[in-house]
């Protein structure tokens, strides 16, 4: 309403100021172009004052987008693996069989090898057993082999000098060589869920 009050007094006095203004008095002539210089001079402010808020909002645009992007695409490094057997996707539903940990123990060598293809990390450790275990998602696979008190290689590809004794970087390196993985992704120790 305003805005329509103050163009229709601007338009008349431009029209008066082109026609001649007969009618009008000097005085009058100069108020209204005082009139309008005035109007004018606020709706400059008014624009600086919102081209400098957008400048500030375009500005941190590349900052929000970035952000937005980086929650909404999973890094590389967390993308999640394969699911394994016991967290396959219901084909129907489009949910998670299982969530809660699962600990599988493999009584075949080829089974764990193909089970642990894309495992976060492998642990070893031994007593009078190998144990070699790895870490999947929300499963831990395990593998167990006696280890022979002769001097023999075992069904998991490592030597045995004698029982008692099990190098653990000759066990690390043959892991990591039967396994196709990294020797930084395999540590002497246990893999355990919290309880």
């Amino acid at each position: 309403m305003f805005l329509s009050s103050v163009s229709q007094t601007i338009y008349k006095a431009l029209t008066s100021f082109s026609n001649g203004a007969s009618g009008m008095s000097d005085s009058e002539k100069m108020n209204a172009l005082d009139f309008v210089i005035n109007v004018l001079r606020e709706h400059e402010k008014n624009l600086d004052i919102l081209i400098s808020k957008l400048e500030e909002i375009v500005s941190e645009l590349p900052v929000a987008i970035r952000e937005i992007s980086e929650t909404e695409k999973p890094k590389e490094e967390e993308k999640a693996p394969a699911p394994a057997p016991a967290a396959m996707i219901c084909e129907s539903k489009g949910e998670r069989i299982s969530k809660a940990p699962v600990k599988i123990i493999c009584d075949d060598w080829g089974d764990f090898k193909e089970a642990c293809r894309r495992a976060e990390i492998i642990s070893f450790h031994q007593n009078e057993t190998l144990s070699i275990k790895a870490l999947q998602g929300n499963i831990i696979y395990e593998y167990r082999e006696f280890i022979p008190i002769r001097v023999e290689n075992m069904r998991c590809g490592i030597s045995v000098r004698s029982q008692t004794f099990l190098d653990p970087l000759e066990v690390k390196r043959a892991i990591a060589r039967e396994l196709n993985l990294p020797e930084n992704k395999i540590i002497k120790g246990e893999i355990q869920f919290s309880k």
